[in-house]
């Protein structure tokens, strides 16, 4: 905790607070006689960014969509066939149809509900969307039904665009009249440490 404390609060990887906790923890186990070796490894990581530019400007909570593909887009904010009204039954972007009008080059807006967010991606894709912005459905109070959502595409590369999930309060806001927006998911690799600690004998 102390060096959370002296960290900002986080000890999450690839920030001064985790190598502290490295450091601690070889310190550590060879002050009580184990061996203590810092095995580094890497991992792909992403920044992303999800704002609001109009008609207020906002920044949003947002998490890359395993499969997504990467960029920085600004656009239009087109919702697909969401409902915002209670119980918000939907099934935004899971027919090719939902699609029908849309402009190609806009951001997509899409609400969790009835088909996969893989389906919706690849449908957003298909119609000729800039991003996809995937948002949780609202349908109870329960706080996984309207926080920012992880959408898995189901695979790797699933498709080219930059696919992000946030809340529900945030696709609310995005699905106003005029609503334009930035998606960037940006990606790169980090080194972090695995500590392996053994004892003799």
């Amino acid at each position: 905790q102390a060096i959370a404390d002296a960290n900002g609060g986080n000890r999450a990887s690839d920030t001064p607070g985790y190598q502290a906790s490295v450091d601690y923890v070889v310190q550590t186990l060879e002050a009580a006689g184990w061996s203590a070796e810092v095995e580094p490894f890497t991992y792909d990581a992403a920044d992303v960014v999800l704002q609001q530019l109009t008609p207020t400007a906002a920044d949003f909570p947002a998490n890359p969509a395993t499969g997504t593909g990467e960029g920085d887009v600004t656009g239009t904010v087109q919702a697909v066939d969401i409902n915002l009204t209670a119980p918000r039954a939907n099934s935004s972007g899971c027919e090719p149809e939902d699609f029908a009008g849309f402009v190609e080059g806009n951001i997509a807006l899409l609400q969790r509900g009835t088909c996969s967010f893989s389906v919706k991606a690849i449908n957003a894709e298909a119609a000729g969307a800039s991003a996809a912005i995937l948002f949780n459905q609202g349908d109870t109070d329960a706080v996984d039904r309207n926080n920012a959502v992880n959408p898995t595409l189901g695979g790797e590369d699933v498709v080219d665009i930059p696919v992000v999930g946030t809340s529900y309060a945030a696709g609310a806001s995005l699905a106003a009249p005029g609503s334009t927006a930035r998606v960037t998911i940006d990606f790169y690799e980090v080194t972090s440490y695995n500590v392996i600690g053994e004892l003799a004998g």
